[in-house]
């Protein structure tokens, strides 16, 4: 497994011939001279041709982000006071980066753009110990502690999809939100919108089901799944009076039960074990 501190940086390549990272590092590059009172305007291409000793041609591509930087012109540039760790740190900032996060006690793989210091955003990266960062939400207005990193967007890679079945409309909300931490979720409202989705059935890695649906039974819906699809299904209940119903559907292999309401952080985990057991 790769370190959890390892980044890379997508280079999706534009029409133009450009890509993300020369982009990213030809703005940083202009702060930089900026910063340092270096030629401004359109004299600062021919004025970088001078101390990278070359025609225009070449420092113009840099500049516009068209082209990498050379060892050589790295060294020339470190000469007038360039600090291309400042430049990185610029990119970081301001370039969308792939980074291994811990969230809810699992590591995945994210997409992350960084928020603008400054800008109010509702999710931040918090360094941990060990070097790995763990994503956090923020309430309105609370500003950054020292130690975290503002998120403006996150993306999340290989996620596993996962369906939730409730009809009351706050726990299914409530579900979505902490689930969708750990996983791709779909959620509907009861049994008929579930067997219904263009999709099919065998999408979905787990299956969140609600004991009480109004529109089906919850064993023949259950059933039903079982005869599609071998992915884990966890039924969740408060009702007591049900136990025995619930303990002969946990028979078929894969199906699990939580008490209602439950536990977001122990549900995921137990979720995402079954996944994995399931292979």
């Amino acid at each position: 497994m790769p370190s959890t501190n390892d980044r890379t940086y997508a280079a999706t390549t534009t029409d133009s011939g450009r890509n993300d990272l020369q982009l990213a590092f030809a703005a940083a590059l202009n702060t930089e001279l900026d910063s340092l009172g270096f030629e401004k305007g359109p004299g600062r291409t021919a004025a970088l041709a001078k101390v990278l000793g070359m025609t225009r041609t070449q420092p113009y591509r840099i500049l516009k982000g068209l082209s990498s930087v050379s060892t050589e012109s790295m060294a020339d540039l470190r000469k007038i006071g360039v600090s291309f760790d400042r430049i990185m740190d610029r990119i970081n900032r301001i370039s969308p980066t792939s980074m291994t996060v811990m969230v809810n006690g699992e590591l995945v793989s994210v997409v992350v753009q960084r928020a603008a210091p400054g800008a109010e955003c509702a999710a931040a990266l918090k360094r941990l110990d060990d070097g790995s960062y763990s994503l956090v939400s923020l309430d309105p207005g609370e500003t950054l502690a020292e130690d975290e990193i503002g998120v403006q967007s996150l993306e999340f890679l290989s996620r596993s999809t996962l369906a939730i079945v409730e009809d009351m409309k706050s726990e299914r909300d409530l579900l979505y939100r902490d689930m969708s931490n750990s996983f791709k979720v779909v959620a509907f409202e009861n049994a008929k919108s579930l067997l219904g989705h263009p999709t099919g059935l065998s999408r979905f890695k787990a299956f969140v089901v609600d004991w009480g649906l109004p529109d089906m039974d919850c064993a023949e819906l259950i059933t039903t799944i079982r005869d599609t699809t071998e992915a884990p299904i966890f039924i969740l209940t408060g009702n007591t009076e049900v136990s025995k119903e619930i303990a002969l559907l946990l028979d078929y292999n894969q199906v699990h039960h939580a008490t209602k309401p439950a536990d977001s952080v122990i549900l995921s985990k137990r979720i995402t074990s079954a996944i994995r057991a399931q292979g």
